[in-house]
């Protein structure tokens, strides 16, 4: 039920990005804060959700079990990361600071 209940909630937060960009909402600071609310909101239910069964299961004595497919996929994606987020970084370089977007707004100084 946990996976599922996730991904309800995620869908609800790309459906508020969606609607927010749709429409001409995309300049307004009411709809961006109705947005963020409908997330944050999400949010706040799954991580109530999460803390009640971490605890419920504490109480039990539960251990979590081995899933392969979960080993598998762990396997399979750690080392197609790195290139997505090195192309990313490389990308957010090229956009001046001062244009408004907010990966450029949020770089940080690398060494």
């Amino acid at each position: 039920m946990g996976f599922g209940f996730d991904s309800m909630i995620e869908s609800a937060a790309a459906f508020a990005v969606v609607w927010l960009f749709t429409g001409g909402r995309g300049s307004s600071d009411v709809a961006e804060r109705q947005a963020q609310r409908v997330i944050a909101g999400g949010y706040f239910v799954l991580v109530a959700y999460i803390g009640v069964e971490a605890i419920r299961d504490l109480v039990a004595g539960l251990h979590a079990q081995t899933s392969w497919v979960g080993v598998g996929l762990a396997a399979l994606t750690a080392p197609t990361m790195p290139p997505p987020s090195q192309s990313n970084h490389e990308r957010c370089r090229t956009i001046p600071a001062d244009s408004g977007d907010a990966t450029a707004s949020t770089r940080r100084p690398t060494a």
